[in-house]
């Protein structure tokens, strides 16, 4: 008896560890699952101002431990992949670009719960080579306005072509701008090699017509900005309009094929 006894509470004693094992487990699994399912939320392209000039920054992915993705500033793209932690409700990403870049650095930038804005700071790697930058960002979705209508903000998303300058301009969801054209030599001739520039754009919900783009330093094109205006045209016999050209100076582009 004394000996069914033992087994017994051996028996109880081991049902009871298991059971507490899998609780735990269980509510690890819970957590992992929430974690992940919230940080979901980072993922998507945000926009602020850097030392002047606008930076894209874009989260392609989140697991609620690391995070990944690449920023976009004057038309530099770097790579950038780190860690996320917890602040209460809020995300702390440390995020760094990849160091073979003299102006590489490390962005630390905390999120709302919900991911729709943050603040952050970035520290170059060599103080020497530039300074330290604060900034505020705001998620955004371009081709979600633009899909919805809201082309009076965004309805230069795309490519562009210059006949007479033998160029052309694309103005990309994740803030770039690429610009290929043919300086003239003179009145009637272009030039043999093309000047290639790449820069980040942005503009003002408030003056829907004026497009910023920040150039990269490029030993072809002296310009640090251009200011490109949207002309707009109305479609015949509708009250609807259509973007018509992107002008900035002599540079006159039409919408691509």
């Amino acid at each position: 008896m004394t000996r069914m006894l033992c087994i017994f509470a051996i028996s109880f004693l081991l049902l009871q560890a298991c059971k507490t094992g899998n609780n735990g487990t269980t509510e690890e699994t819970k957590k992992s699952t929430s974690d992940t399912a919230g940080a979901y939320a980072l993922v998507g392209s945000y926009k602020g101002d850097f030392g002047g000039a606008p930076i894209f920054i874009t989260i392609n992915f989140s697991n609620g431990k690391q995070a990944a993705g690449y920023n976009v500033h004057k038309g530099l793209r770097r790579n950038i992949k780190g860690d996320i932690a917890h602040d209460g409700s809020n995300w702390v990403l440390t995020l760094t670009e990849p160091g073979d870049n003299p102006y590489d650095g490390k962005f630390t930038i905390t999120f709302n719960a919900d991911a729709s804005n943050g603040s952050g700071t970035w520290t170059p790697n060599n103080a020497k080579a530039t300074s330290e930058k604060k900034f505020q960002l705001e998620k955004f979705n371009s081709r979600a306005a633009y899909e919805m209508g809201a082309n009076s903000q965004y309805p230069f998303l795309g490519y562009f072509s210059a006949y007479e300058n033998a160029g052309s301009i694309s103005f990309e969801e994740d803030g770039t701008v690429k610009m290929t054209y043919y300086p003239k030599v003179n009145d009637s001739t272009l030039a043999q090699q093309a000047i290639e520039v790449t820069g980040s754009w942005s503009n003002n919900p408030q003056q829907p017509k004026l497009v910023t783009v920040n150039w990269k330093t490029n030993s072809g094109w002296s310009h640090k900005s251009s200011l490109f205006n949207i002309e707009m045209e109305k479609s015949e016999g509708s009250d609807e309009s259509y973007l018509s050209a992107i002008v900035c100076d002599s540079l006159r582009f039409v919408p691509g094929p």
